[in-house]
């Protein structure tokens, strides 16, 4: 501005800060246009004042004003004003800063600092500064508090070493050393001795000021009482530790097959978990005076106590031991009044201390899982004790699992030899190749099946079918339509009304728990024609001798879920070398995941590319093959192929 005041330059910096432009105050007064009301007289008397005297008590010193923008709105600035003299005249130059921003960084600090002084007070976080020059520690309100001191003592920083775990002193001594010499920050977790020897753990942190020459003047941190969640830890890793325990065992009692196997893996994983030296199930019959003991657990250099052995021979009643179903817990055989007897086995077979956990079965003592030590004694814990009952209580379960799975193994596997009759090997004209793979390992028998048998001497039935369900219930589910579905073929009706016909008698009567999808063909060894009625099945697939593929579409729903519904009839006419397949959709839906599954493309894949040479029976198998491989090895449903293969005609077929 001139000696009048007026403006004379305005650069782009102060358009964005007061929100005019050159031309807008370009020659008017900065008092009318800059200058806050408030502050315009205080101008113009200093104004006056330079001109009469040559001083003015702000030129050349940085300020703090109030400064207006555009619209009068006022902003805190930082400024400047610097007289030169041009030919006779002055000129004034103003820099000038808006502090706007500065003063609301100064005022969510001093907010922030309040904030975090009354959040540490709220939550008990103690906070320290150590004057190292003076070697004084001062500590806040709350530190005191949770280091169990009292308001008036002077500390210095050995006093605060005296009240730290003698076990953790060093290392604290080491980590603030660490943390001035590294200038990094001070991080450790210590134990605290209260002034009535109790123990507590807290977390220290903090970080070093220094000089101009890089020496080390004082910390300032923080201090948070963390024995909780110490406690909290130490619990949980415990609890951690004998579940990963529990699991193992699990895992080693559900890779077992057989009752034995179960109690066997047992008994050796809980043995080697818990550092035993012994550990065994016993198993009773009181009516027959004898106790059994299986394949047991024991360190090297002990004797097995497997064997038979007669109960009344200690005589003790086993029961006596479990009042009310209780373990029996002992820690050191030495303080047990046991009988003579049973106390000199014990010895004799080196069982010193103890735990027995009673397994009953109608209400009597059936058996028990034991867990020894052999020569020293034990203080067993109430953890152990509960993991050891735990245990107990989850090899009787799946040992009961696995004798039933035995059981519906056994009938299962008449079952499979009275519903799966032997397919033949060729039909006139036609070579039969079938695959069954039941997808429960517990039984031989799945709700998928497939049937290959004469209906007179022209015609075949080619038959695949899938029940809904598993295992046992399935193959009843599965009896009841391949014996239907036969009886109704047998009567000479069209196919389409034969399976018309047995719908309408499934779901009148409700002789279905779920239903039926079932591929329904009959083979004609005259006219080389395959007459089919699918029923919700997945698509047949026929490759053809010159490479081409049809499939074999379904042409109504799956049995037993329309009471109406109307079946209809296609035919295909088979030629030399036309493959067909047949199959369930436990081979369609193979797939590592339930999004990415094999899928009829993938069949149509697998068909093509089968080699010419190979026989019908190693063609399912390659199918078969190259599905599991695609799903990494896992099927989740029952799988079943049927494969027929058009063989060369004789002239009289011809």
């Amino acid at each position: 501005m001139d000696s009048h005041g007026r403006i004379q330059e305005f650069n782009p910096a102060a358009e964005r800060t007061f929100g005019y432009t050159l031309n807008d105050v370009l020659g008017k007064q900065i008092a009318d246009v800059l200058i806050p009301p408030s502050l315009r007289d205080s101008h113009a008397k200093g104004f006056a004042h330079y001109f009469a005297t040559g001083e003015g008590p702000i030129l050349g010193r940085r300020i703090e004003v109030s400064a207006m923008r555009k619209g009068g709105a006022e902003f805190p600035a930082e400024l400047t004003i610097t007289p030169v003299e041009i030919e006779g005249d002055t000129i004034f130059t103003a820099y000038l800063r808006d502090l706007t921003t500065a003063r609301e960084h100064e005022r969510d600090l001093k907010e922030s600092e309040e904030r975090l002084r009354r959040t540490l007070e709220a939550t008990h976080v103690g906070t320290w500064r150590w004057d190292i020059l003076a070697n004084s520690l001062s500590q806040s309100h709350s530190m005191r508090e949770m280091m169990g001191r009292s308001e008036d003592e002077t500390l210095t920083l050995e006093d605060f070493l005296e009240w730290v775990h003698p076990g953790d002193r060093r290392i604290v001594q080491e980590a603030i050393d660490t943390a001035l010499r590294d200038r990094v920050e001070f991080d450790i977790e210590l134990r605290m001795v209260w002034s009535d020897d109790s123990m507590r753990w807290h977390s220290v942190k903090g970080f070093g000021f220094y000089d101009d020459l890089g020496s080390p003047t004082r910390m300032e941190g923080v201090c948070l009482d963390i024995t909780s969640r110490k406690n909290a830890e130490q619990e949980l890793r415990a609890h951690a530790n004998y579940e990963s325990l529990q699991n193992t065992i699990g895992k080693a009692v559900r890779t077992a097959r057989d009752p034995d196997g179960i109690q066997q893996a047992s008994a050796y994983a809980l043995g080697e978990m818990l550092g035993a030296d012994r550990c065994y199930f016993s198993f009773y019959d009181m009516a027959a005076d004898t106790r059994w003991i299986g394949q047991d657990f024991r360190r090297e250099g002990l004797p097995s106590l497997a064997g038979t052995y007669k109960i009344s021979d200690y005589k003790v009643n086993p029961e006596d031991y479990h009042p009310s179903g209780q373990t029996l817990v002992v820690n050191d055989v030495e303080t047990w009044s046991f009988p003579a007897p049973l106390l000199a086995a014990m010895k004799r077979l080196r069982v010193r201390a103890a735990l027995a956990v009673p397994i009953y079965d109608a209400g009597r003592l059936a058996a028990t899982l034991t867990i020894a030590m052999a020569d020293t004694a034990r203080e067993w814990t109430s953890a152990e004790i509960a993991l050891v009952e735990a245990i107990a209580l989850q090899t009787r379960s799946a040992v009961e699992e696995a004798r039933e799975q035995q059981r519906e193994r056994r009938i299962a596997t008449a079952l499979q030899e009275a519903l799966q009759p032997q397919a033949p090997d060729t039909i006139p004209g036609l070579e039969i190749a079938p695959f069954i793979k039941p997808a429960l390992e517990e039984a031989s028998v799945g709700g998928d099946f497939y049937d290959v048998f004469a209906l007179n001497s022209e015609c075949y039935a080619l038959v695949i079918g899938d029940v809904s369900g598993k295992g046992l219930a399935a193959a009843a589910q599965l009896a009841t339509v391949r014996n239907m579905l036969r009886t109704v073929l047998y009567q000479d009706t069209p196919l389409d009304v034969a399976i018309t016909d047995l719908n309408a008698i499934l779901t009148n009567h409700d002789l279905l728990t779920g239903y039926v999808t079932v591929f329904c063909s009959v083979y004609d060894i005259a006219t080389h024609t395959l007459t089919y009625v699918s029923c919700g099945h997945e698509p047949g697939l026929l490759r053809r001798s010159d490479g081409a593929l049809e499939t074999l579409d379904p042409c109504g729903p799956p049995l037993g879920v329309a009471e109406q519904a109307r079946y209809t009839t296609r035919t295909v006419t088979f030629d030399k070398h036309d493959t067909l397949l047949l199959y369930t959709d436990g081979l369609s839906e193979a797939g590592v995941t339930r999004l990415d599954l094999l899928g009829t493309a993938g069949l149509i894949r697998l068909l093509t590319s089968l080699p010419a040479d190979l026989t019908l029976s190693e063609s399912a198998q390659r199918i078969v093959a190259g599905a599991g491989d695609f799903a990494q090895g896992v099927f989740r449903d029952d799988i079943c192929v049927l494969m027929a293969r058009c063989g060369p005609r004789s002239l009289s077929q011809n």
